[in-house]
């Protein structure tokens, strides 16, 4: 009798961890906001880029699309509370990803943002907000990292999270090259780029220029990839076309990536 509730226990034990385990692991997506390119329909499509971001216990909103009201929308639309917000990253300073940041930082109450050091706050300097600025790669919070501003013309940071499957990149829209982002990342971070996902910046590109970018970003080991935004139709479904199909992830508003 003894040994039957001893084991029991054990049953009981094993099941408890494993479906702790099952739950943290769980929790670290990546959820599209705000996209130029539509999944779920209830959803309200638009020009620019955000992605919500639960990983290590951390809950991160990177940029904020383009029409602070669509952007709302959305936010409402897939039940995301954005008072429990850790903080805010946002890639650059465009319109399209910088949209709903005023409407944001009214509910955010940690007031927690990430810039790039050419960002120009002027026109939040009334709000209560800790900008944060880092012009070189930097950890920001356990396994989360800022590139740090990258690029000659437009200015940019990517966002870099540190998996147990390997690095996830985010970014907006790629201006310093998708490629070289990836590069950077690898000069600070010696492991396997699990996904890289967003903007690539390739819709006015030559197809020998994105048939390059493509062959740069097998070489430095990406595994799986999602473009989006302003990657542009034609270079879409040359990626698709020169990736594995199973390495190829559709991320596109409303749809969300577990890992």
């Amino acid at each position: 009798m003894k040994l039957l509730k001893f084991l029991i226990f054990l049953i009981f034990i094993f099941s408890f961890t494993y479906i702790a385990k099952g739950k943290t692991m769980r929790k670290n997506s990546i959820t599209v906001v705000y996209n130029n390119y539509q999944s779920k329909k209830i959803l309200e499509t638009g020009w620019g880029f955000s992605a919500y971001i639960e990983f290590d216990n951390k809950k991160i909103l990177f940029d904020t699309g383009g029409k602070g009201s669509k952007f709302l929308h959305n936010i409402n639309g897939l039940n995301i509370d954005l008072t429990k917000l850790s903080f805010i990253f946002l890639s650059h300073n465009h319109w399209d990803h910088v949209g709903g940041f005023d409407d944001t930082a009214e509910m955010f109450s940690n007031k927690k943002v990430f810039i790039p050091e050419d960002y120009s706050i002027k026109k939040h300097e009334k709000k209560n907000i800790n900008f944060i600025k880092k012009n070189s790669f930097s950890k920001i919070a356990k396994n989360i990292y800022t590139t740090g501003q990258l690029g000659r013309g437009i200015k940019e940071q990517s966002l870099v999270l540190d998996t147990e499957k390997g690095l996830i990149i985010i970014t907006g829209c790629a201006h310093p090259g998708v490629e070289n982002i990836v590069e950077e990342v690898q000069k600070n971070i010696n492991k396997d780029i699990y996904l890289v996902i967003g903007g690539f910046h390739l819709k006015e590109s030559s197809k020998n220029h994105t048939l390059n970018v493509i062959n740069k970003l097998k070489n430095n080991g990406v595994i799986n990839i999602s473009p989006s935004h302003c990657t542009g139709d034609k270079a879409i479904e040359l990626i698709k076309e020169n990736w594995k199909s199973e390495n190829f992830i559709k991320l596109y508003l409303g749809d969300k990536f577990n890992f």
